[in-house]
């Protein structure tokens, strides 16, 4: 802009033109790039709660938990779909392998079953993993909303876990979280 002699501005009309040419470029820009980032991100999040005693009358007693929780940690997974992945933490129920041995050696000495449980686990841990990643990836999206297709992801992944030669069995599995996206 420029100062006339009586100190109105006047407009120069190419730096005008200029200057909306720049702005259509940045609606322009930033209007694409709204389309691409909705277009790039997914269309819906499903989460699932699964509840394990959802069906469990008044008379009835809620299951005895039959040995110790141990993490088996969280785990994104690639679904046999190519279009879908899974988000879940994982926690399995372990008792002694031979069922002979009713009470541990840290019951008879007083220690942490969760140390001696990680101490024992821990050599397997990488297997579990592997165990947890190839069983899971084998499902899709469909079948593991469905909570019949949960609960036979969990049984699938009790006999993968139990065929690693571990000093714990794997009597069940739980789901702490579960997202399929």
């Amino acid at each position: 802009m420029a100062a006339t002699s009586k100190g109105t501005p006047t407009i120069n009309l190419a730096s005008t033109k200029s200057l909306l040419n720049y702005l259509i470029i940045a609606l322009i820009s930033s209007a694409s790039s709204y389309v691409a980032i909705t277009l790039a991100m997914p269309k819906q999040v499903i989460v699932v709660q699964h509840d394990v005693y959802k069906n469990v009358g008044p008379a009835e007693k809620q299951p005895e938990k039959p040995g110790e929780t141990y993490p088996l940690g969280e785990f994104v997974i690639n679904l046999a779909d190519h279009r879908h992945y899974l988000k879940t933490t994982l926690q399995a129920v372990l008792v002694a392998a031979d069922q002979s041995k009713k009470g541990s050696n840290t019951e008879k000495s007083g220690g942490d079953p969760f140390t001696e449980i990680k101490s024992q686990m821990a050599p397997y841990e990488g297997m579990f993993r592997d165990a947890v990643i190839m069983t899971l990836s084998h499902q899709n999206a469909a079948q593991l909303l469905s909570p019949t297709g949960m609960d036979l992801a969990k049984e699938q992944l009790k006999v993968a876990l139990n065929r690693l030669n571990c000093p714990r069995k794997v009597v069940a599995i739980y789901y702490t979280d579960f997202v399929v996206q």
